[in-house]
């Protein structure tokens, strides 16, 4: 199993022709988004302009 883990933007962007590219092969992969940003606006959009598949979204935050 591959695991494909994002953070940022820019990382969302260089790797979707990877994730594309899992799924073409058929490969077992999933992609785990650590959730830099909380506003739709800056990131979950680029998952659907780029249509990615669903991920696993994982967010800490400092209290």
């Amino acid at each position: 199993m591959v695991a494909i883990i994002l953070g940022t933007r820019p990382e969302i962007i260089k790797m979707s022709p990877v994730i594309r590219e899992c799924g073409k092969r058929g490969l077992d992969y999933f992609i785990l988004h650590t959730g830099q940003h909380y506003s739709y606006e800056m990131d979950r959009v680029f998952f659907e302009e780029l249509e990615l598949p669903h991920r696993i979204s994982v967010c800490w935050m400092n209290s």
